[in-house]
């Protein structure tokens, strides 16, 4: 029993380890992807812009002064600059990267089912004398527990487990300072004993675990769905900003409620972009009284920054989005070790707390 919690103890540090190293990683690859995709955002911006102003609505351009289109120009190349730095600055100023202590707070609400490698109850030895009132009379604790396999060897020889002793010797080395920590213990032999201060020792160490940033392969997946969310969402009000602008300065037309533009690019990668045109959406619309049955199709072009698009685009964007995925198949498996290094767990925990409680019942003869 004690040597296979040891083997369980140990492949979990070496998954907790594989978890940081792949957490290290993946938040570099995000940092390097999102430098590359600041200025290609910029770049696609202004080239969306000018679709628009010189092939989609050439006469509503013409129109304006030559003022006004030096404005439009000066005003659309700021947003673009601000673009450009909002994705430059995500993990400073937003503190998204896995260094940060808010992802402690997603560690306490893991992606996955409740973990059972949380610290487990303490499990009640047999024969647990009354509580007291006097602080030395307390139960025995896997802290006093702990304490006691501290004392001992780190591996213990095959005669001490073989041992056919059934109970701890008063004069043995492990004796308790309390009596009454001692007489809880009275009923367990040295196996049993040893397995409740081993699982105490990795009930401490998974705690420790717990208390990182990342804890959990779940967390890590929630921390880059979180990333990936709010990249969409910064594409999505950037092009709600510029859309606003370019209706505000009479380049789209003023019939269209602003609340379609806060519309377009709800629907993400998955809506099809029916201009040909990359980051420009085109929308059919019908125009018209409701009673008229002369009903007109109005066509709407407007400015919708798509991220498939982007990296369809630019090469240098592609890249670290590749390494991405490859990062992310690894913490696929590392997921599915994980979790079945749980459940091996789960079942040596039970072992634990059956021998734990179990006595021999003897019936009458």
């Amino acid at each position: 029993m004690t040597g296979n919690l040891r083997r369980i103890e140990k492949t979990a540090q070496a998954l907790a380890e594989e978890l940081v190293d792949l957490g290290d990683r993946l938040n570099d690859t995000y940092e390097r992807y999102m430098q590359a995709l600041a200025p290609a955002v910029q770049q696609q911006l202004v080239l969306a812009v000018y679709h628009l102003c010189t092939q989609g609505y050439p006469e509503r351009f013409l129109a304006l002064s030559i003022a006004d289109r030096a404005a439009v120009q000066i005003e659309i190349q700021q947003l673009a600059r601000d673009a450009r730095e909002s994705f430059e600055r995500y993990f400073d100023e937003d503190d998204a990267g896995l260094e940060e202590s808010e992802l402690s707070v997603v560690a306490a609400v893991p992606l996955d089912s409740p973990s059972p490698l949380d610290p487990p109850l303490d499990p009640e030895p047999p024969n647990r004398p009354e509580s007291s009132d006097r602080p030395d009379a307390a139960a025995p604790s896997s802290e006093r527990a702990q304490d006691l396999l501290d004392e001992r060897p780190d591996e213990p020889s095959d005669e001490l487990l073989d041992e056919p002793s059934d109970t701890i010797d008063a004069d043995d080395s492990m004796v308790a300072d309390n009596p009454a920590e001692l007489a809880g213990y009275a009923s367990l032999d040295r196996r049993e004993l040893l397995a409740l201060a081993l699982q105490a020792k990795l009930q401490a160490q998974m705690q420790e675990e717990e208390d990182e940033d990342i804890s959990t392969p779940g967390n890590l997946l929630m921390w880059q769905r979180a990333v990936e969310s709010d990249i969409v969402k910064m594409l999505h009000d950037i092009s709600l900003e510029v859309n606003q602008f370019l209706q505000k300065r009479n380049v789209l037309p003023q019939e269209f409620p602003s609340r379609l533009f806060e519309a377009i690019g709800q629907g993400g990668d998955t809506a099809e972009a029916l201009s040909g045109t990359p980051n420009v959406l085109q929308l059919t619309i019908e125009a018209g009284d409701a009673e008229d049955d002369a009903k007109m199709l109005v066509r709407l072009l407007a400015i919708d920054l798509r991220l498939s698009e982007i990296e369809f685009a630019d090469a240098e964007v592609s890249q670290p989005r590749h390494a991405i995925r490859k990062l992310l198949a690894e913490l696929s498996g590392l997921r599915k070790r994980y979790a079945a290094n749980q459940r091996e767990y789960t079942i040596a925990q039970a072992e634990v707390a059956w021998r734990s409680t179990w006595s021999e019942q003897r019936g009458d003869s």
